[in-house]
């Protein structure tokens, strides 16, 4: 995905490099205000699937919008491809926006960011039950840190006792392996070749979804109960972290390696961390620390599979 003027333009002689790598630092840090944003929007009226349909609603119009402009070939699908685009809708996007609210507001932000990070060890799964692909010895190391970075993040022994928020968890677990069918997707379906395109349908058909179950079980009541500062926080999610975060790490791309990229990306967690601190007043436990160690080194051996990866 890196762009062709990698060397600039002749003449420039400015290095942007490192303008790249801060715009993925800062997708991070705008991806890392969406748990305590997602609180604050639910403690003034919405609920974790209203939460998500406005969220939605604001990207299918920000970039629907851009791409009625600069790319109508986005909008269009063909008939065969309605199964593959209604799966990234209901799972890349709507499961993971309403799976993760769920868990944000009901167990702590930093856990329930830690526990979407599993995402990589979902395509790890994916790949291995649905393309067969061998389990290497690094996809097998990542996998236990992974789990064992679950079992602290939850509590540990604690979690077995009844101190276990079950639902927020395994909604914080749905999101991340929400996001996998995305990836996947992006890695042998229609996000291959058109990634922008993938991006977009998800959006249009995951919010179509989040439509139609609004109006089956009365959204409209609980969207007419939202506090008025529940709307800003909700066009904020919509606007900043999620077109924002996104066009910003395009940008990047065009500069910064995709695996340097996804290392950087994951200081998403600690921005995480540090947001939930200053707006919620969440401290992170000792096991949240421990399991977000685990978790990130899980992942950065999986980033790490492409350039080491078939030699072990």
């Amino acid at each position: 995905m890196q762009g062709a003027a990698d060397r600039g333009r002749p003449g420039e002689g400015i290095d942007l490099s490192c303008l790249h790598g801060g715009a993925v630092v800062l997708a991070a840090c705008l991806w890392g205000t969406l748990g305590p944003m997602g609180r604050l929007a639910y403690e003034n009226g919405a609920t974790p699937a209203t939460i998500s349909l406005v969220r939605g609603l604001v990207a299918c119009g920000l970039v629907g919008g851009w791409a009625f402009l600069r790319c109508p070939s986005a909008l269009r699908f063909r008939r065969e491809e309605v199964p593959e685009l209604a799966a990234y809708g209901l799972f890349g996007m709507a499961l993971l926006y309403v799976g993760y609210n769920l868990a944000v507001v009901r167990i702590p932000v930093g856990v329930a960011v830690l526990l979407f990070y599993t995402s990589p060890l979902w395509v790890i799964l994916g790949t291995v039950l649905l393309r067969k692909e061998r389990l290497t010895p690094l996809r097998g190391l990542a996998l236990l840190l992974g789990l064992g970075g679950v079992w602290f993040a939850v509590g540990g022994r604690s979690a077995l006792s009844g101190h276990l928020d079950l639902l927020g968890v395994l909604g914080a677990l749905a999101s991340g392996a929400s996001y996998a069918v995305y990836v996947l997707g992006g890695r042998y379906g229609l996000g291959r070749t058109e990634p922008f395109r993938m991006f977009l349908q998800a959006f249009l058909w995951g919010t179509g979804a989040l439509l139609v179950y609004g109006a089956v079980f009365g959204g409209a009541k609980v969207l007419a109960s939202v506090r008025p500062a529940g709307w800003g926080v909700m066009a904020y999610m919509g606007a900043l972290p999620t077109v924002g975060g996104y066009a910003l790490l395009l940008w990047a791309l065009r500069k910064v390696p995709s695996t340097v990229a996804s290392l950087v990306s994951m200081s998403e967690i600690a921005f995480a961390l540090l947001w939930a601190w200053l707006i919620l007043g969440e401290v992170p436990s000792r096991g949240a620390l421990q399991g977000g160690a685990l978790i990130v080194a899980s992942v950065a051996l999986l980033s790490l599979e492409g350039r080491f990866g078939e030699a072990v």
